[in-house]
């Protein structure tokens, strides 16, 4: 048995034994204080139950985040928008940013558990001659996972675990219209459990389809806000490149309309047009931007207090006694 405790507010070491941070042992974390001497016994069983987690480089799916889950509780991250919204080179734009030396402002990049996935996005997002081939799109279907983990360190050495979940436009479009369709199962999944969300507006579409896309973006954007029990959502132009073709209605209805239902005022601008060998574009510089204002919504979201009620109806003289005088 562990008898300590760790100045890392996610750590669950107490718990589970197992170091946040990758130590082997919990005395060799400078964050983990013993409120006992530890025996030789507690020691090696410590030992024993290192913290290890099983590297492929390949996506997540559902069974693969209690992997992660061992060392602490990560954060899953939805993306949210039509097919062809950027959803999936955003995160191509991301990792290739972070393993470039751009960072977040309160967190840097500290390794992945799936990096095979993302290199496949960095390849198919190659700069070159004022051209870019954009990954292929994701896989339709209710029954497809993919998450993409991230582990980013801030300042105080503190690790934070990310998955970023990767479903296909089509999907999202069915939900839209119906819900408890059977075809959207991973959809209401990452409903239910996701943290926040990435809300994707394809300004291209929007500038081809006019107000039918405005409807359509719409009614997805509704139906996320009907069960967001106080969640984050951070709204995206995405495809940047084309908003001065955009409509002033059209991006003047979804500007206001994402402000009623998010509270965003202004929606984040990014473009995937990113050239490595120079200085990136600031709205290639936005996908960093706006993750780290997610992480800051989130880190600042309070947890309601559970309330137990204690019936007063009981005739236990024990479990209705309220005290001398009461």
């Amino acid at each position: 048995m562990n008898t300590g405790k760790c100045d890392n507010p996610d750590c669950n070491a107490a718990i589970t034994g197992k170091c946040h941070i990758g130590n082997d042992t919990l005395t060799e974390c400078d964050q983990w204080k013993d409120q006992v001497r530890t025996t030789k016994s507690v020691k090696k069983a410590t030992a024993e139950h290192r913290l290890h987690i099983q590297w492929t480089g390949s996506d997540f799916k559902i069974p693969d985040i209690e992997r992660i889950s061992r060392r602490a509780s990560p954060l899953i991250l939805g993306s949210v928008g039509h097919s062809d919204s950027g959803k999936t080179s955003f995160l191509g734009v991301l990792f290739t940013l972070l393993t470039n030396g751009h960072n977040l402002s309160d967190f840097r990049f500290s390794g992945s558990e799936t990096f095979l996935q993302w290199e496949f996005l960095m390849r198919k997002l190659k700069f070159e001659k004022g051209k870019v081939a954009f990954p292929p799109p994701t896989p339709s279907g209710g029954d497809y996972y993919s998450f993409l983990h991230l582990a980013l360190r801030n300042q105080k050495k503190h690790l934070k675990d990310i998955l970023f979940a990767d479903f296909s436009g089509e999907v999202f479009s069915q939900w839209s219209v119906d819900k408890n369709d059977a075809a959207v199962e991973n959809v209401r999944w990452l409903d239910e459990y996701a943290d926040g969300f990435l809300f994707f507006v394809n300004a291209q579409i929007i500038a081809e389809r006019r107000m039918a896309a405005v409807y359509d973006i719409l009614d997805m954007a509704e139906r996320l806000n009907e069960s967001l029990r106080g969640r984050p959502v951070i709204a995206v132009w995405s495809k940047a490149d084309h908003i001065q073709s955009v409509n002033e209605a059209h991006f003047r209805k979804i500007e206001t309309e994402f402000a009623r239902l998010f509270g965003q005022d202004t929606l984040y601008q990014v473009s995937n047009y990113l050239d490595i060998n120079s200085n990136p574009d600031p709205k290639s510089i936005s996908n960093l931007t706006l993750l780290n204002d997610l992480l800051n919504k989130i880190s600042n979201i309070k947890m309601p207090k559970m309330t137990i009620g204690i019936s007063t109806t009981e005739t236990d003289p024990f479990l209705t006694y309220r005290g001398h005088g009461k």
